[in-house]
């Protein structure tokens, strides 16, 4: 943390306790006349806000994740699917995807220790917004700060017009209350544990205006693979509102947080394991240990975020949003990783399929392919040494990225003979600028059956192995308007958004030129949602996103284009809801081999741009079954396959969640909740192809396959005045030893042995 930030922190937050006395004593109760005209104007708030009740424990009603603005599920023309607070204490995540596993379409993704990836109907994503912000940094987001997760599934070119086009999730995170509401909570177990979290919210002494919310969290825990990895983490989040009036107000927050969590064991897969065998780690490696990574090494991430927002009514007709945040994220990681060799030279020219200990050549080099006198045969090469591995150190030297956000977003709501119209306009403003600075250092090589003499400290070199910068700025123009008419059971939906970007980077060490992409791009989006009853609707909708990239030192940019059909219903007076719907994804300039270059004509480019497709159905239902039994299921069918008909690298076809929660609400019994859950995920491609021919022009193949896991969850808790205490029970079976993701044949490509059983409990204490 830099003395300026620290500075500029303990500034703030000192002039804000300075001025707050003054200002409360300076600001007055509403009088019975304001707050009568306020009734009387039918000024309603939170146009651009979220309450945090819910209509059940595991189930809300409304979203902002549309279109930007507050709306009721049932009437989002599109697949939402809201996380409320309480489902995130019940399962106390790590990171997001232990809570969005049990949402349609949502999956594990690669590099899972790091920026919330999860993977989105197909499509993994890197990212996240938080508030509508796009989230820099690469940490994984503290569950204390979260009051609801929204997934919005497909491209959104209102919310998200960038990145993947399988969704974006939006973190909605705490706020001040008006309540006072105090609670300190102590996580302990066997491992992600050993955790203390406090949370406290109130108004202001003798205020009706002001409110403050300080979250604090501290973390120091071992992980399941060795109690040689440890995850650290730091939270401290003040906060404050001012009502200014019954009909506006502003909310400051400042976050900062603090992640070092060890990177990952090492890991190669036997490579006797090809094809349909199950995958196993090589001799030499263990299930569980380290396997020889050092301690030290970690991914390191320091965030600063500080944001203002103000919301206002002006009558019952128009409301606005204004909002900036600043976001400095800064990495310090050090890392070790093994090399391998390369696999291109490592598959069968005639079948395509890999051979991991052979290397394949023409007899005679010098000459053409001949199959008969002069074929491709294989050469037998180890693809390790388990008493001789090499092994790379590298330190990330105080990479950071600046970025500051504005946002305006004006809401007009009218009625028309015949109609009611909604119109929602705004624009954007963001500006990153950053730095990525990398040395490395030497590390002997390591023997896996002698670790106990092993050194694992690095000789660090003095020159930089990496220099680079980027700057870009995106203005975001964007108008939606929405039509419902014939008592609201019709409602037609138009969109589009001007997206222009001014984006470019360079690699000062080899002295290039800056490149990037400075264009404009108009998306749209459009709908027509039919109300069928009160509590039940239909729709079809398409959307599409963009993202500037550069093929080839050309800039373009990729597309994602999503029609869905889908059917939603709500029962028992909205307490239990039921998604269904059916998605077509299309995402276009995707680099893939040119199949006539390796079938032998060199005139033609080795690469060209062509699109990936996916399709699929989502079940999903949230909710009360009954007034004590709780539900969040799913179901997910889908298809995604590269434009060689090839299993896509860690997507599966099939997906399927459930979480029970029975609550006891009167008897000797009351306050206790029991819960039971489970997770079936099918199996999944375990590498991308090292090239997508053979010199002959076969289609490479996927060499090993992640076979399908079916988990299962439990947990009990018990409320009592202001005592709370949870037991959760992760991997009830305690299946291990298998791989639970993969994204190649060695470490530092997604690949992650599963957890074992894990059995924690969460003390709080409200007062």
């Amino acid at each position: 943390m830099k003395p300026s930030l620290i500075a500029a922190a303990f500034g703030l937050c000192s002039c804000v306790f300075r001025l707050t006395p003054e200002l409360v004593a300076q600001s007055r109760p509403y009088t019975a006349d304001q707050a009568q005209q306020a009734d009387d104007e039918m000024v309603v708030l939170p146009t651009f806000t979220i309450e945090s009740d819910t209509v059940d424990r595991y189930r809300a009603a409304d979203a902002l994740s549309s279109a930007r603005v507050r709306t009721q599920l049932i009437e989002t023309p599109s697949s939402i699917s809201v996380i409320p607070r309480v489902f995130l204490e019940d399962v106390v995540p790590v990171r997001l995807y232990e809570a969005a596993k049990y949402i349609a379409g949502v999956q594990d993704a690669r590099g899972n220790t790091f920026q919330d990836r999860v993977t989105i109907r197909g499509f993994e994503s890197a990212g996240r917004l938080v508030n509508n912000f796009s989230d820099t940094g690469a940490h994984n987001i503290d569950e204390s700060l979260i009051e609801r997760v929204e997934i919005s599934k497909g491209p959104n070119a209102i919310l998200s017009p960038g990145g993947n086009p399988g969704g974006t999730i939006n973190i909605v995170t705490k706020a001040p209350e008006f309540t006072a509401k105090h609670s300190i909570t102590a996580l302990v177990g066997q491992y992600d544990a050993q955790k203390v979290s406090i949370d406290t919210t109130a108004p202001l002494p003798d205020s009706d205006r002001f409110a403050y919310r300080v979250i604090a969290a501290y973390q120091d825990t071992r992980r399941y693979v060795s109690s040689e990895a440890k995850l650290r983490t730091k939270v401290i989040a003040p906060q404050f509102t001012w009502k200014i009036s019954p009909t506006s107000e502003l909310i400051t927050r400042y976050d900062y947080l603090e992640t070092i969590t060890f990177r990952e064991q090492f890991m190669i897969i036997d490579p006797e394991a090809v094809g349909t065998k199950a995958p196993a780690p090589a001799p030499g490696f263990n299930w569980r240990g380290t396997n020889g990574a050092p301690g030290w090494s970690n991914l390191a991430y320091q965030k600063h975020s500080f944001s203002l927002e103000f919301n206002t009514s002006f009558n019952q007709y128009l409301t606005m949003r204004l909002a900036g945040r600043f976001q400095r994220a800064r990495e310090t990681s050090e890392q070790a990783a093994i090399v391998v060799p390369g696999l291109a030279d490592r598959y069968n020219p005639y079948t395509g399929i890999q051979t991991p200990n052979q290397t394949w050549g023409l007899v005679d080099p010098n000459l053409d392919h001949d199959e008969v006198l002069n074929p491709y045969v294989p050469t037998d090469s180890p693809y390790y040494d388990p008493t001789n591995i090499e092994v790379r150190a590298t330190r990330n030297l105080g990479s950071y990225t600046n970025t500051y956000s504005l946002q305006n977003d004006w809401v007009l709501s009218v009625e028309v003979p015949y109609a009611k119209l909604q119109t929602v306009a705004g624009f954007a403003w963001a500006n990153d600028k950053g730095v990525g600075l990398a040395g490395e250092g030497a590390l002997a090589p390591l023997n896996l059956f002698d670790l106990a003499s092993y050194d694992p400290n690095p000789t660090w070199g003095s020159a930089l192995i990496a220099d680079n910068e980027s700057k870009a700025t995106n203005w975001q123009l964007y108008l939606n308007q929405r039509v419902t008419f014939w008592e609201d059971r019709i409602a037609l939906t138009g969109g589009v958004l001007r997206y222009d970007t001014d984006g470019k980077g360079r690699d000062k060490l080899v002295g290039g030129p800056w490149n990037g992409l400075a264009e404009a791009k108009d998306l749209f989006l459009g709908s027509v949602l039919v109300r069928i009853t009160p509590s039940a609707s239909v729709y079809y909708s398409h959307s599409t996103n963009a993202t500037p990239t550069v093929v080839d030192s050309v800039p373009t940019w990729r597309e994602g284009k999503q029609q869905e059909w889908g059917a939603k219903m709500e029962f028992f007076n909205r307490r239990l809801g039921v998604n269904i719907a059916y998605f077509e994804i299309r995402q276009t300039n995707v680099v893939t081999g040119n199949p006539e270059y390796y079938a032998g004509d060199l005139t033609q480019p080795p690469e060209i741009l062509t699109d990936y497709g996916n399709h699929g159905t989502e079940f999903e239902v949230t909710g009360a079954l009954t007034r004590n039994l709780s539900v969040v299921g799913s179901v997910t069918d889908l298809k995604m396959r590269d434009p060689r008909g090839r299993r896509v690298r860690s997507i599966a076809d099939r997906l399927a969640g459930l979480m029970l929660n029975y609550h006891f609400d009167e008897g000797a019994l009351k306050g206790l909740s029991l819960k039971l859950g489970g997770n079936y995920v099918g199996g999944r491609a375990g590498d991308l192809p090292s090239g997508e021919f053979t010199q002959l022009g076969v289609v490479r193949q996927t060499s090993f396959f992640v076979p399908s896991q079916t988990l299962l969850n439990a947990g009990a808790s018990y409320e009592w005045g202001g005592f709370g205490v949870r037991l959760i029970v992760n991997n009830l079976a305690d299946k291990k030893n298998y791989f639970s993701g993969a994204g190649g044949r060695f470490s530092g490509t997604g690949l992650f042995t599963a957890t074992g059983r894990n059995i924690r409990g969460a003390f709080t204490v409200k007062f």
